[in-house]
């Protein structure tokens, strides 16, 4: 993972597994420029926690790190978005909602 300045973050963007890179800069409030591959989807929107390129495609990744470097209203947006996403996969969060469905399973409800 390469910090580009102190708010944007590149990921090791043509790999599934950068996942550990976009996790860490989210939990640090950080926008992601990463590629659509593996699980990045799910914990990146694009547009609103950081931009996804298509993989193996530097021209892109190139406009989408240049736009971020050259809007720093987004970059701060985006940051925001990413701390409050990263808040919403935190270890609490997650093993709450775990705890609250197999209530529900214990009580013959359905999650």
């Amino acid at each position: 993972m390469e910090v580009l300045g102190p708010e944007l973050v590149l990921s090791a963007w043509a790999y599934p597994d950068g996942w550990a890179a976009v996790s860490l800069a989210r939990s640090a409030g950080l926008p992601v420029v990463a590629a659509a591959v593996g699980g990045i989807p799910e914990m990146v929107r694009s547009g609103r926690e950081g931009v996804l390129v298509r993989p193996d495609n530097p021209n892109e990744l190139a406009s989408a790190l240049v736009r971020l470097l050259m809007d720093s209203d987004t970059r701060v947006r985006m940051a925001a978005a990413a701390k409050r996403r990263a808040e919403e996969f935190s270890v609490r969060v997650m093993t709450q909602s775990l705890h609250k469905t197999y209530l529900e399973l214990a009580a013959g409800g359905s999650s």
